[in-house]
């Protein structure tokens, strides 16, 4: 599950698609580094590293 998110996020990156909200977060998190970047540009330098982990609580149909 971790590399499909890695694709799906690389493609994401690729298409230049924050449909994550990064962006968004930056901004209400950080908005002096906000005022200071060109988002549209600096996107696509963006590094996400997924990591799925996955803990298996309960076995049995899916309903």
């Amino acid at each position: 599950m971790t590399k499909q998110a890695k694709e799906i996020t690389d493609t994401l990156v690729e298409a230049n698609c924050d449909a994550l909200g990064i962006g968004r977060k930056l901004a209400s998190y950080y908005p002096e580094v906000w005022k200071k970047i060109n988002w549209k540009m600096e996107y696509k330098n963006v590094k996400i590293e997924p990591k799925v982990t996955v803990n298996i609580i309960k076995t049995g149909n899916v309903f």
